[in-house]
């Protein structure tokens, strides 16, 4: 965006930010402009610390998108929205573009945010992308795996749209995975793209075989330890006893490694990291 466009605008709006009327105009937001309306937020929900870097991370990247979004001050100058988008403003240190409506009702409040925030897999099945849940997903495990997050870190829409442009074949593996086995066809699909990525298609497509039927392919095959364990877990009667999810992911994960080195595996313990060989930060590629 030209940002000269804007700069008229942002003086006029900033030397009258009261207004008896609603008025709207694209204004450029920069951390001190952000810090003197953040002084006006006084009728907020309190800020979501994990939105907030979120936003902040695709603010550094310059990933942040121009989409409409409004910061709206009420008639008597009261912030109504935009305070996390201005708390990431000062912390990434950027001057962001944005619609900026002023002149409101107080009582416009109520109605703002109040339909269901679009998830990522919903900007993906607007795209005509099939399967777009798991697509995401799985999108998400490439992450985790590539940063070794060993929780959910920080992981923005746009960041997973990146991974997906730098690596569309995970839709493949998406489909090969489906239905593959209860509760892990997420990172299986991501465990099985690293594999085709590295060359070693043969090998992520076996894996995913034996958790299909349980047919071992050597001795001490990891895979089907790893599929009888789960099978074994998903069986207790008391559901706090069964492998968390974060937890479910790093032993199939482990499991994979060892599959592909075809090792012999008789039992296990906690995996130390969350990785798969092969497939790192510059793997990733954002």
């Amino acid at each position: 965006m030209n940002f000269n466009l804007y700069r008229k605008a942002t003086k006029d709006v900033r030397r009258n930010l009261d207004s008896s009327e609603p008025k709207a105009d694209i204004v450029l937001i920069d951390p001190d402009f952000a810090q003197e309306l953040l002084k006006r937020n006084t009728m907020n929900r309190k800020i979501s610390q994990v939105h907030v870097k979120n936003i902040t991370h695709d603010m550094e990247n310059s990933d942040f998108d121009f989409n409409g979004d409004a910061i709206r001050i009420s008639k008597d100058g009261v912030l109504l929205d935009g305070q996390q988008r201005l708390t990431s403003i000062i912390n990434s240190n950027k001057t962001i573009p944005t619609v900026f409506v002023r002149g409101l009702e107080k009582e416009a409040m109520d109605t703002i945010d109040s339909g269901r925030k679009r998830k990522h897999s919903d900007r993906l099945a607007i795209r005509g992308i099939s399967n777009a849940s798991a697509v995401s997903a799985v999108l998400s495990n490439l992450v985790r795996l590539g940063k070794r997050y060993e929780g959910w870190g920080v992981i923005t829409h746009k960041q997973l749209d990146n991974v997906l442009e730098l690596h569309p074949r995970v839709l493949d593996s998406v489909s090969v995975t489906r239905k593959a086995f209860r509760n892990i066809e997420n990172i299986l699909a991501a465990i099985h793209y690293i594999g085709v990525y590295n060359n070693d298609e043969e090998t992520a497509n076996a894996f995913v075989q034996v958790f299909r039927d349980g047919q071992s392919t050597y001795d001490g095959d990891a895979a089907v330890f790893a599929r009888n364990h789960l099978i074994d877990d998903m069986g207790r009667q008391n559901p706090s006893l069964r492998m968390k999810s974060n937890y479910r992911s790093k032993f199939v994960a482990q499991m994979y490694n060892k599959f592909a080195a075809r090792k012999s595996v008789t039992t296990s313990r906690i995996p130390a990291t969350f990785e798969v060989i092969g497939w790192d930060a510059e793997a990733l590629g954002v």
